[in-house]
């Protein structure tokens, strides 16, 4: 692509039971089995499609990565094996296909090393963070319909998140966890975590619910997300959150209690 190798794709594909006992083809599709193997895949050709999130594939990938398919047919359903490995998000599960529903067939995995060039982009400005950090993911089970994303039950954790406002402001995330799940009646996402602003203690926590759209999809630009965000930070560093907020068209609440403030 573009005069440059976009990687190798190698797959072989077993058919069985193609003839009867006596020797004739048996009529349908046989049962089949095989293997995908993609080596050292360009990350940049997921650009177009990571472009709208402000996510570098570099940044996402590395500069390449190696992913293997495994699947097997039993009936009229498919087991899936899917494993990624990169040079930053790595992981794999288990899933299975049937009657047009992907399912997980166990717990998906994916833990990325370098997760504060993740977070940046979702940082208003003046914040930003260094690309080091740690996330975690694990996704008990998904379901994925004709129509989009059924059913989902995750949960997050990222660690050692440094976040910058300037040169005298600075917050690490010590822990984030969020909590996600998606059913027929919507979704909701729970948070909490800790960390340090200016060396002094930070707590994080919140709720939002995120409904469905009338035509049954989770679409927070048509159904906005409703709930709370709860920030317990050191008064003195109320300005790292100032200077965010006067960039952000959402307003601030502040409630002053002691030595700390709340906003939310």
């Amino acid at each position: 692509l573009d005069g440059r190798p976009a990687g190798t794709l190698n797959a072989a594909i077993d058919a069985t039971q193609l003839l009867d006992e006596s020797g004739a083809p048996r009529p349908g599709v046989p049962p089949l089995s095989g293997e995908v193997a993609l080596r050292s895949i360009r990350s940049d050709l997921l650009d177009p499609w990571l472009k709208g999130l402000g996510i570098a594939s570099a940044d996402l990938l590395g500069s390449s990565a190696d992913v293997l398919i495994i699947g097997t047919q039993a009936g009229d359903d498919v087991r899936i094996e899917a494993s990624l490995e990169s040079g930053g998000l790595e992981g794999g599960g288990d899933f299975t296909i049937a009657d047009r529903v992907i399912s997980t067939a166990g717990p998906l995995r994916l833990e990325h090393r370098a997760a504060g060039a993740l977070v940046a982009p979702l940082l208003p400005g003046p914040l930003s963070s260094t690309p080091a950090g740690e996330l975690e993911a694990e996704i008990a089970s998904l379901r994925v319909g004709p129509d989009g994303i059924e059913a989902l039950e995750a949960a997050i954790e990222i660690r050692s998140i440094d976040v910058r406002g300037d040169a005298e402001r600075s917050a690490l995330i010590e822990r984030l966890n969020a909590a996600v799940r998606l059913a027929a009646d919507g979704g909701r996402i729970e948070l909490n975590g800790v960390g340090t602003m200016d060396d002094a203690p930070l707590v994080v926590g919140g709720r939002f619910d995120l409904p469905r759209t009338a035509e049954g999809a989770i679409n927070p630009l048509i159904s906005p997300p409703t709930g709370r965000l709860d920030l317990t930070v050191p008064a003195a560093s109320l300005g790292l959150f100032a200077d965010a907020a006067a960039s952000s068209s959402e307003a601030v609440l502040a409630l002053v209690v002691g030595d700390t403030i709340e906003l939310g």
